[in-house]
């Protein structure tokens, strides 16, 4: 994590997640993603965060990619997924070797993409508040990656993301795509990262 984010002189900031070994595997995880929000929400001096899990790995030319991703976005933009795994294939396409990481190649086919709406750069996926996302399984997590700024549109990502999780007690990647809306978004081409699993946890 540090050496792929170093290259790009992100400074990294550590959650050591979790010990209490009495806690659900599901409790872990929402304890986690609430440390995450509320440590950015904290942060003097940070106006954008990305909250990952500690597997996640930077995409090549990360930064100019994400800056030119966020360029496209509507300005009311509440959220913007980097990389969820059924896009990229996870480690079935890496496996079999010559897929480059980046690359759209949804592990369950391109037909499991079809209605979801798709912005004219080609950039993301927009209208994801449709409610298509769960309807199609499609959880946002392996890893979660998700880029997010100060002020009222993380608070309102935390205020979804407690709600849903006292209502439904999911696992945090079930419960980010539960909780899209309409300003939020899915990178789509190029995805701007990967997952490296190690486990743990860190923002």
């Amino acid at each position: 994590m540090v050496d792929t984010m170093s290259a790009f002189r992100i400074p990294v900031f550590f959650d050591h997640g979790v010990t209490d070994v009495g806690a659900s595997l599901i409790e872990k995880q929402y304890r986690i993603m609430k440390s995450r929000m509320e440590q950015f929400m904290k942060m003097p001096g940070f106006e954008y965060a990305v909250l990952c899990d500690d597997d996640f790995h930077c995409g090549v030319d990360f930064l100019a990619e994400l800056n030119q991703t966020v360029s496209v976005l509507p300005s009311d933009w509440r959220c913007l997924h980097l990389c969820p795994g059924f896009l990229w294939g996870r480690s079935i396409f890496r496996e079999k070797g010559g897929v480059p990481m980046g690359e759209l190649v949804p592990e369950r086919g391109m037909g499991i993409l079809n209605g979801l709406e798709v912005d004219a750069s080609g950039r993301y996926f927009k209208g994801c508040g449709s409610g298509l996302w769960n309807g199609k399984y499609l959880w946002l997590g392996g890893p979660i990656a998700v880029l997010v700024r100060r002020g009222e549109s993380i608070a309102s990502l935390w205020e979804d993301f407690t709600r849903l999780y006292v209502r439904e007690t999911n696992p945090n990647d079930v419960i980010l795509t539960n909780i899209l809306r309409n300003c939020d978004y899915v990178c789509r081409s190029p995805l701007l990262g990967y997952e490296d699993e190690m486990g743990g946890t860190c923002f």
